[in-house]
């Protein structure tokens, strides 16, 4: 017995000498780290909020999806924030598997049937295979409100010659919803505060901002001088509209014509009063 050992020892001794000798510095093991999303946005609109992020994914790892957490008041970064995630469940049942976009760079969600003017507060994790969960994401909030565009047409000319802005229609001009209506002066048209017809209407104050083309792109400043009562109307001029309210509305007259005496209005309307975030 004792020559097998022998054996056994003297052929392990002639084999190939292992790869890294002892003392020599030992690679370490690469590990992938569970990614959490990142630059998480929000875009709103009517009853509804578009999210994107990005999703950091590392290709070796599958995943079952991500959560989407949405809350009336902010969670991450906060002193109790454990225990704030630990209340929360995710709008999704299952976890999202992302958008029918092949690219897996960013990802996309829509949180439908909100309610306009109240403020969310989200954040999104990724779910891996073995259902472990990432750190959360950055944390987005975001107001749903309507936008669209009206006509106006001249004092008085029927049912769209005033538009609502809380009840999003067009109303007459003296209507008790009304927000403004369209007036000839001096052969130019002005955007007037029904409060100037009568002072049981709505008092609507203007702010003039100047000519852009597109009202996402408004650099919009604070508003701090006192409100108009008339606006003078110009082709492609954007303005800020204060309703009854203390609510705001980003406008744009996209189109004038002085001859049938007719605007077509742009508008993102903030339903929230007080709230001067478009």
């Amino acid at each position: 017995m004792a020559a097998v050992v022998l054996s056994a020892l003297l052929i392990a001794s002639c084999g190939p000498k292992p790869e890294f000798q002892q003392g020599a510095e030992v690679p370490p093991v690469e590990v992938v780290p569970y990614s959490a999303p990142s630059q998480l946005t929000a875009r709103p609109f009517h009853q509804r909020i578009n999210l994107s992020w990005k999703t950091n994914r590392p290709d070796s790892i599958p995943l079952k999806g991500y959560n989407i957490y949405v809350s009336d008041a902010a969670v991450i970064g906060e002193v109790l924030e454990s225990e704030l995630r630990s209340t929360l469940k995710a709008v999704n049942e299952q976890p999202y598997p992302g958008d029918t976009n092949p690219a897996t760079d960013f990802e996309t969600f829509a949180l439908e049937n909100l309610t306009n003017g109240e403020e969310y507060f989200i954040f999104v994790t990724t779910v891996f295979a073995d259902s472990t969960e990432s750190e959360p994401s950055n944390q987005v909030s975001c107001i749903p409100r309507p936008e669209g565009t009206f006509m106006l047409r001249g004092s008085f000319s029927g049912s769209s010659s005033g538009f609502s802005f809380h009840r999003l229609r067009s109303v007459p001009t003296d209507d008790l919803d009304n927000d403004l209506y369209l007036a000839t002066i001096n052969d130019e048209l002005y955007l007037p505060s029904p409060r100037r017809l009568d002072i049981v209407l709505r008092e609507t104050k203007f702010y003039r901002l100047g000519i852009f083309t597109d009202l996402d792109k408004v650099a919009i400043p604070e508003v701090k001088n006192p409100g108009a009562a008339l606006l003078q109307v110009v082709s492609g001029e954007v303005f800020i509209l204060e309703d009854a309210e203390g609510c705001f509305a980003l406008a744009k007259a996209d189109q004038v014509d002085r001859k049938s005496g007719m605007v077509r209005i742009s508008f993102i309307y903030q339903p929230k009063p007080r709230t001067f975030r478009f």
